[in-house]
């Protein structure tokens, strides 16, 4: 595992090597911490999410809700979370890029825009992140938007 975790971090370096010096060093330092810690198997983490499903009740369509899925590093190594694939455009996460320490809670948000989803919805966001308690975890936000009478 470590010799891939190099190899893939010498791909890194040589894409970057036509860049200039300052560009380069900038990339490196900013590079995508979650990509890099998802290759180091060795060091994975453990999380727990506090709250994986968030029921909103009931919305007149066209509102837009705000849900917070709260979330601990429960393991021994920083936690990063990589990626966040929602099932529909009309849902936007966002999450924390840094990494969460052990021991400490963050928060994952999503908003959902009810524009054209009438009835029961359920909407689900899948979260990639370096632990071993696998690497992709399902939330949930469901509720019912109530169909808009009218123009």
């Amino acid at each position: 595992m470590k010799k891939l975790f190099f190899i893939n971090m010498t791909v890194l370096l040589l894409a970057n090597a036509c860049r200039n010096a300052e560009t380069r060093d900038v990339a490196m330092i900013n590079a995508d911490r979650g990509f890099i810690a998802s290759l180091d198997t060795a060091n994975y983490t453990t999380v727990e999410w506090l709250d994986s499903l968030q029921n909103f009740g009931a919305i007149q369509e066209g509102d837009s809700i705000k849900v917070s899925f709260t979330f601990k590093n429960t393991g021994t190594a920083p936690l990063f979370l990589s990626n966040a694939r929602t099932s529909c455009g009309c849902t936007v996460v966002s999450f924390p890029k840094e990494a969460i320490l052990p021991g400490h809670t963050e928060n994952l948000v999503a908003r959902f825009n009810s524009k054209f989803h009438p009835g029961y919805t359920h909407k689900t966001i899948v979260v990639k992140s370096n632990t071993k308690n696998n690497i992709n975890h399902t939330l949930v936000i469901e509720g019912t938007v109530i169909k808009k009478i009218g123009k």
